[in-house]
């Protein structure tokens, strides 16, 4: 028998070439959802395999098997907004893959059986959130509405110390054949813990007196827990502005006889705070800008801030006392007084104030100073003066001492960005005082000044601002 043992080579060749390089046959390049809103079309787009892979060569057996995964992907994609018996067309169109989707009817929810069973059972707040709980009974399926307010009602139990709360019991059961849905939760509450000791530690070093820090705890060991306590505490650690790290932590492992105690971490700020600056101002001139702030000036807590404006035509020069002030509301004692004077072309002013304050945080959202002015002003506008500049400027005076009111009220979604709400401050003030030759002038002053925000869309937004005054 002849033998061809090029041939032979050829053919061998051939073969191991195509088990060595398998066909890159197919890709999808883009897929097509329609049928469904936005929120629906995203959730599709992230529960399908084949989106990982689009655009990239595939073999044909993976493309088939992706595209096998379509149907039962959409389906488990529409079920969080209850949607289980959709109607699906997937077809592919060159290498755009097309998902035509027909939703269908929703499951709608035929029965919810939501319990607190314990001490929790009969506690307002608890009762509040289970009452708010939805979806209800003729409302469609939607998870992610059943997801919140169970998460809500968890969460309202730990803020008011049922620690030992637990869920036994939460089913949805889905009729596909009724399109119908039962709900079922159960808590268990158990006993309410009540709230323990603090501990604070201040790390690496001590810089104020832990006494001081204890007047900021506004409870008793033994009384009942609440979470916005801890947070209070927080905020009452933050504003006093000490400490560059701040951890508050409640721990519910470590309660004796159901009193949980608070652990305080506490890492101090830097002492001092410098700050420099250049200035321009078309009236006051070229300038520089100086300022220091001690935030602890001793163990009690006091604090010191000076700073200094010097420009060519204007010099202001603030000092600042505060001492923390606990009675009542948190807040501070501040004593501060300010010289300025001013030459410009305009005027000739010189001013020492004097102010002795007292501010408070009244709540979370209103903040409110009551001060006492006392004022010395000396001043001469250039314009009144004649040519001859040896004549020595007609200068006024007056002198006055009143007290003051300020008040600053803000209900926003987000203090840095707020979206929705509205802010509000006014002050009023008024007293005694003589001007020129009028000595017992009497005078008031009241200033009140709204705004507002709403969104539209996720960056525009629009602010509405309204100030009304008198004097």
């Amino acid at each position: 028998m002849p033998t061809f043992p090029h041939d032979r080579r050829a053919l061998l060749l051939v073969v191991l070439a195509c088990v060595a390089n398998p066909a890159w046959a197919a890709r999808v390049s883009r897929v097509d959802v329609t049928g469904v809103d936005e929120a629906m079309t995203a959730n599709i787009r992230e529960s399908l395999s084949i989106s990982d892979e689009t655009g990239q060569d595939v073999t044909d057996r993976r493309l088939d098997y992706l595209v096998a995964q379509v149907e039962p992907e959409v389906r488990s994609a529409l079920e969080p907004f209850g949607y289980y018996a959709p109607v699906i067309h997937v077809t592919r169109d060159g290498d755009v893959l097309r998902v035509a989707v027909e939703a269908g009817p929703p499951v709608k929810i035929r029965r919810e059986s939501v319990r607190v069973e314990g001490d929790a059972g009969v506690d307002a707040p608890v009762r509040k959130e289970v009452d708010a709980f939805q979806p209800v009974a003729g409302d469609v399926l939607d998870h992610a509405v059943y997801e919140a307010s169970k998460t809500r009602i968890s969460r309202v139990l730990a803020e008011r110390g049922y620690f030992d709360a637990d869920l036994t019991a939460h089913r949805v059961e889905v009729t596909r054949a009724t399109g119908s849905a039962d709900i079922d939760l159960l808590w268990q509450s158990g006993a309410r813990y009540r709230m323990g000791t603090v501990s604070f530690t201040q790390t690496p070093t001590s810089v104020v007196d832990e006494s001081l820090l204890r007047k900021l705890v506004r409870w008793t060991p033994g009384a009942p827990f609440h979470q916005d306590r801890v947070e209070r505490l927080r905020e009452s650690l933050q504003r006093l502005d000490y400490f560059s790290g701040i951890d508050v932590a409640a721990v519910p492992d470590k309660a004796v006889n159901r009193e949980v105690p608070v652990d305080v971490t506490l890492t101090p700020a830097k002492r001092s705070v410098y700050t420099a600056g250049l200035s321009y101002g078309s009236d006051s001139g070229a300038g520089v800008r100086l300022g220091v702030d001690r935030r602890y000036l001793n163990r009690r807590g006091h604090k010191a801030t000076a700073q200094l404006d010097l420009a060519q035509r204007r010099k202001t020069l603030t000092l600042q006392y505060r001492i923390p002030a606990f009675a009542w509301v948190d807040g501070w004692y501040t004593f501060a007084l300010q010289a300025a004077d001013e030459q410009t072309v305009f005027i000739d002013n010189r001013r020492v104030e004097f102010v002795a304050s007292r501010s408070g945080q009244v709540s979370r959202k209103l903040e409110a100073v009551v001060g006492l002015h006392v004022l010395r002003e000396r001043w001469a506008y250039a314009a009144e003066q004649d040519t001859d500049p040896s004549t020595p400027p007609a200068f006024r005076y007056a002198s006055f001492a009143y007290p003051s009111f300020d008040a600053t009220y803000t209900d926003v979604d987000d203090r840095l960005m707020p979206r929705r709400g509205f802010g509000a401050s006014a002050f009023l003030r008024g007293g005694r005082g003589s001007a020129g030759s009028d000595g017992g002038v009497l005078f008031a002053q009241a200033h009140g000044t709204l705004i507002g925000y709403h969104g539209f869309g996720p960056r525009s937004r629009l602010i509405t601002r309204g100030e009304l005054g008198h004097t």
